[in-house]
C-alpha cells in the first residue's frame, strides 16, 4: 500500500483525514487549554488603513453574542458580536479605566468583512 505524502501529518485513528494528529490530551482542561493557546492578535496597522467610525456604546438589545474575540493581553481588545441579526464590532480600551466603543451595526457578510479587515491590519 503506497503511503500519501500527507497521510504521515494526520491521525488515521480520529476517523478523519482532516483531524491533525497531536499529542495533546483531546480532554484537556481549559486551564490546561490556557498555557497552549494564548490568543488571536490583529495585525500592525497597514500602509492605507481605513478608519473605523467608533461610536459610543448604546444599549439596543439585552442580549448581545461573542462570536470572536483577540487576545486579552493586548492593551485594546476587539470583539465581534452578534444581536437581534444584525453584527457588529466592540473596541476596549484598557488602560486608565476601561473605554468601550463599538462600530456601527451590520449585516453578517459586511461585518466579516470587517472584523478580517481588523484583524489584518487594513482597518482601525
Amino acid at each position: 500500500m503506497t503511503t500519501l505524502p500527507w497521510s504521515r501529518s494526520y491521525n488515521s485513528n480520529s476517523g478523519s483525514p482532516f483531524r491533525p494528529a497531536t499529542r495533546r490530551d483531546p480532554m484537556a482542561s481549559p486551564s490546561q487549554l490556557g498555557e497552549e493557546y494564548h490568543g488571536v492578535h490583529p495585525l500592525a496597522l497597514q500602509a492605507g488603513y481605513k478608519r473605523v467610525a467608533w461610536q459610543k456604546c448604546d444599549q439596543r438589545t439585552t442580549r448581545v453574542r461573542v462570536r470572536e474575540h483577540t487576545c486579552e493581553c493586548q492593551p485594546i481588545v476587539y470583539e465581534l458580536c452578534q444581536a437581534g441579526g444584525l453584527m457588529f464590532v466592540r473596541r476596549f480600551y484598557r488602560g486608565d479605566g476601561v473605554r468601550e466603543h463599538q462600530s456601527e451595526w451590520l449585516r453578517a457578510p459586511a461585518a466579516a468583512r470587517l472584523w478580517s479587515r481588523i484583524l489584518l491590519g487594513q482597518a482601525r
